[in-house]
């Protein structure tokens, strides 16, 4: 074999090796200030939408993208929260670089338990801080929908909300029942053939993660494949902020009926990032928002997300997010806010178009809690909230005045109004008192 053979082989080989050596991503985090190393630190990579935490000494790997030449990460420690766009140097250790303030100690308190285990100790808790006994909540309730930018079909309620609660082994449950006491919705625009069903606060109160825990993100049994770790990087008093990540899958139904059964044929659709802010003192939840997103390269195909009954859409998730926020009252927490919002692509089957883009919004409220109720509201529960036939008084319109949670007022407002004046709407939909 002559020296030219051997050469290029040899390069063979050598390249060979390298192509291995760069499908695995590994870094040391060092500070830019004093060349420190940066242990315990979350970085997001978003090219292939991981969240991954630093070790002891800072080290970190992950996947190579195929033919990447920068890498954008998202990175939070103690005195750093920056989005940098690295080079890669393709060496075997890539040494990543960000300015870190440096921090007085005294302002983070150093806990005995991890992030993780302060979440199970809220889990565990919640028969202890929220109210174990039926109550009832005199409240605001709003949902609209945004179909190709424009919005549309927008509901208004003041419900009385009955949370019978139960316990149940080492948690509690309860049955929402809705009392509407004003009512009111705009003129109807039905774009895909009765679908999808229309939700309506019973739909929203379940995703409630303190009453309704198996059914929600924070079900113990998933815990066990999620990266919990302590937000350092904005000062709490009083309160834990903890952040998680998980990429496999996402606990948000979007929109898809019955979903619970069919939720395996969508795993890996998209990841979910969750943000809880627990009191220190008593590890009750005082905030729960989840994040979810679909992966772009997530494939629909033989998927059960057909649109029914005439099955002429399939419907592909956007995004979604949902906020949970708690109040104590007389010694228990109670919900204070519940709102969820999630936007879908629909795509006609005939001609493979994207038709629709849809979003959905949810929003309720609490107003005042009580344990006793009027005798003429006893017989005006139900498990669903009714409105399709309603009276409609515009003396009353002034409860109406809650703020929107997701959208500007004055923009739902306007579009709305597109099809006439919203007082002429709201007759047309309900009865007039005098009917």
């Amino acid at each position: 074999m002559n020296r030219l053979s051997i050469a290029i082989i040899f390069l063979l080989c050598t390249g060979t090796s390298a192509a291995i050596a760069q499908s695995v991503f590994n870094g040391v985090l060092y500070n830019a200030i004093d060349s420190s190393i940066i242990p315990d630190a979350a970085i997001t990579v978003k090219e292939n939408h991981l969240t991954l935490l630093t070790g002891a000494h800072a080290e970190f790997h992950f996947p190579m993208p195929p033919g990447s030449k920068y890498l954008t990460f998202n990175i939070e420690a103690i005195g750093a929260k920056v989005k940098l766009v690295y080079k890669l140097s393709f060496a075997p250790v890539e040494k990543v670089y960000v300015n870190v303030i440096p921090e007085n100690l005294n302002d983070f308190e150093l806990v005995a338990l991890s992030a993780r285990q302060v979440v199970e100790k809220a889990i565990a808790a919640i028969p202890d801080n929220y109210t174990d006994s039926s109550c009832f909540a005199y409240s605001s309730y709003r949902q609209y929908k945004k179909v190709n930018g424009v919005y549309r079909n927008l509901i208004e309620a003041r419900p009385v909300v009955m949370f019978q609660v139960h316990k149940t082994g080492k948690g509690l449950t309860a049955k929402e029942a809705f009392a509407v006491k004003d009512f009111r919705r705009s003129n109807y625009w039905r774009y895909i053939d009765d679908y999808p069903p229309e939700s309506d606060a019973a739909d929203l109160m379940v995703k409630n993660p303190v009453y309704h825990l198996e059914e929600s993100s924070l079900k113990p049994a998933k815990l066990n494949n999620y990266i919990f770790w302590f937000d350092t990087t904005i000062k709490s008093t009083g309160c834990y902020l903890i952040r998680y990540y998980f990429r496999d899958c996402t606990n948000e139904s979007h929109g898809i009926g019955n979903y619970s059964p069919i939720a395996r044929f969508f795993r890996g659709e998209g990841y979910e990032k969750g943000e809880l802010k627990i009191d220190r003192n008593s590890f009750a939840f005082i905030k729960i928002e989840l994040n979810t997103i679909r992966y772009p390269e997530f494939s629909y195909y033989f998927k059960p997300n057909l649109v029914k009954p005439e099955n002429l859409y399939t419907i592909e998730f956007i995004d979604g997010r949902l906020i949970a926020e708690y109040q104590p009252v007389k010694g228990k927490w109670h919900l204070k806010t519940l709102c969820n919002e999630y936007s879908n692509d629909f795509y006609r089957v005939k001609f493979e178009t994207k038709d629709y883009v849809i979003s959905d919004y949810y929003e309720w409220q609490a107003d005042s809690f009580s344990r006793y109720i009027p005798e003429a509201l006893t017989k005006r529960f139900f498990y669903h909230m009714p409105g399709r036939v309603y009276n409609y008084d515009s003396t009353r319109s002034n409860r109406f005045s809650f703020p929107f949670y997701f959208c500007n007022r004055d923009s739902v407002y306007k579009d709305i109004e597109r099809t006439g004046p919203l007082e002429t709407q709201f007759y047309k939909m309900g009865i007039k008192p005098d009917d």
